[in-house]
């Protein structure tokens, strides 16, 4: 994350994606969700100048009134204002300056996470009951906590189903699982069977779990053979070229 990214963010001028996975990592980091708390608060003023000139009336308010007891200098206040402003100010670049390498990989699995749809889904219709058939109508409705619940049936009754485990590895992704998607996508990496699409979510699973390493190695997989995520598997690589995930 840099100051462009924050800036945007305060101008609002991040997409929908960028913005959610803004706010994702600012939950993650309790030290960046205070620290842009108070930038927020003071962009609404227009610029730290304005807020100080905002400090120093409210302090010229405050110190004119009538008191009795000792008289504490203005001068004194107008320090204390610029003091506070500059060191928090301060504080928050530290914190981005020593991670110079950080990469927002919130932001890059957001921008490239999109579920894969079910090859059966226009086959069984509304009118299944089956356990699978369950699973593919829900996970077709984007009712991705629905399609977990069926899928881990499926699954706990049939382990070898390869289809089965690849949908409900998205469906924890769609549901801010990673690490539980991590443990079911990476039993299955080996089969030739959704081989491509196995290997890309598991990317995206790892990414969105902080696991760069991982993620870099197995999309430098995708990018050996022409496959449809070749293309976007390099361009993740070039992103995450040198860069690291801050842990929590």
């Amino acid at each position: 994350m840099d100051n462009e990214l924050i800036k945007k963010y305060l101008a609002n001028e991040l997409s929908p994606e960028e913005r959610n996975a803004f706010e994702q990592e600012m939950e993650n980091d309790p030290f960046l969700k205070e620290g842009m708390e108070g930038l927020e608060e003071w962009y609404t003023h227009g610029t730290i100048g304005a807020l100080e000139t905002d400090l120093h009336n409210k302090i010229d308010a405050k110190v004119n009134e009538p008191k009795k007891g000792k008289v504490i200098p203005l001068h004194f206040f107008r320090y204390a204002a610029a003091a506070c402003v500059i060191g928090i100010l301060a504080l928050l670049s530290w914190r981005l300056l020593i991670t110079p390498n950080r990469i927002d990989e919130q932001a890059i699995y957001a921008s490239y996470f999109k579920p894969l749809t079910n090859p059966d889904a226009t086959v069984r219709g509304e009118n299944g009951a089956s356990e699978e058939s369950l699973a593919i109508q829900a996970y077709d409705k984007e009712d991705y906590f629905e399609a977990v619940k069926y899928y881990e049936k499926l699954v706990a009754n049939n382990p070898d189903n390869v289809k089965n485990n690849l949908f409900l590895g998205i469906s924890f992704l769609a549901t801010n699982q990673p690490k539980k998607a991590v443990d079911v996508l990476s039993k299955i990496t080996t089969s030739e069977e959704f081989h491509f699409d196995i290997q890309w979510y598991l990317a995206l699973a790892y990414i969105k779990n902080k696991d760069i390493p991982q993620a870099q190695t197995t999309l430098t997989n995708l990018t050996k053979e022409e496959n449809y995520y070749q293309k976007e598997a390099q361009e993740i690589l070039d992103k995450l070229d040198g860069k690291v995930a801050l842990k929590n």
